[in-house]
């Protein structure tokens, strides 16, 4: 006789409770579905490929294997219909997973929602510290950005919680992962990418590119029909999303290139023309390269960051409009909003410029525009991506200091600077000194790095002869 679990995660629990009955006799799917919807969010676990025995009294169920299904839920409409399509449509038994980012005031409730939506179990984790400290940070100090600024607050979010996926699914016996990306999301290949590298075992479902609906109407019938709740945030009907790291937006509405996006789509940041007139100056500090002070209090990243999207917010800075090119090939115009991202890249880029040499400032450059696009396409947990942080972390021993930024109606500007580290020479970039304090080594060294260019000098006036 097999005993069943019923599941249920009250409201502001994060976690999972487990209520355990023992089941005597069978019942059929009428009262199952009953007690799936019932008040108290209690759902009935269903194994996959069991069959109920007779009809009447409580659950008994045979001994066939359960077949979980672990999913990224995150409360959109995808994700909602993806609880019902795995557990009617392919029998599966779905536990969801859900982490906290730092944006979105819904994370209490996703754990519910799911429940009622089908699942079997929620979780619903806060990751904000982790976030920052194993990936943000990381990013920031290899300065990574896709082509036009865009600082890949998306794929850095997909990248934890793909770590994470893993380790919950491990931890509750799912031997597969599923998510509700759609076919064209670049987060289709970032999931497939990252669990693949981390566990090749674990079978990925994507339900959202085998099922039938090509439209948003096409799945708000699906939804009316098997009478699922919609999403309760208006931000979970929109191609968005959002971390501490930054906001992306994605619609049809952005897609007509000639029109300006709608004030009311910008959620974190104030329209840079109705900020405060009057600019605000603030002092950030970095020891090796993390920053760790603002104004000169010390602050772990995690309030440093929540404080400077607060301020950068404010004064309008942050804002981007783009047009990307997709991982699969088309262009797309996004919206961003990284207010703290934008602070910190500038301000970490300040320190650089008076610690680093110019070659390995150069090596660096280059380093940052590979180190983007891995994030891009999902290669975060590539063997690459770990070589070029051992580099990154090498040129952070010296990045200490204290950069002075101006925040003023969506500008971010470094006004000054300080490091114990610097290879800034005051006396050999003055004016006043018309020469090096030993003259002699540049009366050497100069016509012979010029012999180059003096050259090329003497045959173009060669050919101009020629041709004369």
């Amino acid at each position: 006789m097999r005993v069943s679990r019923l599941v249920r995660l009250p409201l502001r629990t994060q976690g999972v409770l487990h209520l355990r009955a023992r089941c005597e006799s069978p019942v059929d799917d009428e009262l199952a579905e009953r007690l799936g919807r019932a008040r108290l969010g209690v759902r009935l676990l269903r194994w996959h490929g069991a069959r109920v025995k007779g009809a009447g009294g409580l659950v008994k169920w045979d001994n066939a294997r359960p077949m979980k299904v672990l999913l990224a839920y995150s409360g959109s409409l995808n994700s909602t219909i993806a609880i019902h399509w795995l557990s009617r449509r392919m029998g599966l038994q779905v536990v969801t997973y859900a982490a906290n980012l730092g944006y979105g005031e819904y994370f209490e409730t996703l754990g519910e929602h799911a429940l009622e939506c089908g699942a079997v179990a929620a979780h619903v984790e806060d990751l904000r510290r982790r976030f920052l400290k194993r990936y943000v940070l990381k990013a920031l100090q290899a300065h990574a950005r896709y082509e036009a600024g865009y600082m890949l607050s998306a794929a850095l979010g997909r990248a934890v919680l793909c770590e994470e996926l893993v380790r919950v699914a491990r931890e509750n016996g799912c031997t597969k992962v599923s998510h509700g990306a759609g076919p064209k999301a670049n987060d289709h290949l970032r999931f497939q990418a990252a669990i693949s590298s981390l566990d090749p075992a674990l079978e990925l479902l994507a339900p959202a590119r085998d099922w039938p609906f090509r439209t948003r109407a096409d799945k708000l019938a699906y939804v009316r029909e098997h009478g699922l709740p919609l999403p309760r945030h208006p931000l979970q009907w929109s191609g968005f999303d959002g971390n501490l790291w930054g906001i992306s937006q994605h619609n049809d509405e952005l897609q007509d290139l000639v029109r300006e996006p709608l004030s009311g789509q910008f959620q974190i940041t104030a329209d840079p023309q109705k900020a405060p007139d009057r600019p605000e100056t603030i002092r950030i500090a970095f020891r090796k390269g993390v920053p760790v002070s603002l104004d000169g209090k010390e602050m772990p990243l995690l309030p440093l960051v929540t404080t400077l999207n607060l301020l950068g917010g404010k004064h309008g800075v942050g804002r981007l409009d783009v047009i990307e090119d997709r991982v699969i090939g088309f262009k797309s115009r996004e919206v961003y909003e990284a207010p703290a991202a934008t602070i910190l890249y500038t301000a970490h880029e300040g320190i650089e410029d008076i610690v680093l040499g110019r070659e390995l400032r150069e090596m660096k450059a280059r380093v940052a525009q590979r180190y983007g696009v891995l994030l891009y396409f999902g290669a975060w947990f590539s063997h690459l991506r770990e070589a070029l942080d051992g580099f990154v972390r090498i040129t952070q021993n010296v990045v200490d200091g204290t950069v002075m930024m101006r925040l003023h109606k969506g500008s971010c500007t470094v006004v000054g600077r300080e490091s114990p580290q610097a290879l800034h020479d005051p006396l050999l970039a003055s004016n006043e000194v018309a020469a090096f304090p030993d003259s002699q080594p540049a009366g050497s060294f100069i016509p012979v790095w010029s012999r180059g260019l003096r050259a090329e000098g003497l045959r173009r006036a060669r050919r101009v002869k020629e041709d004369g």
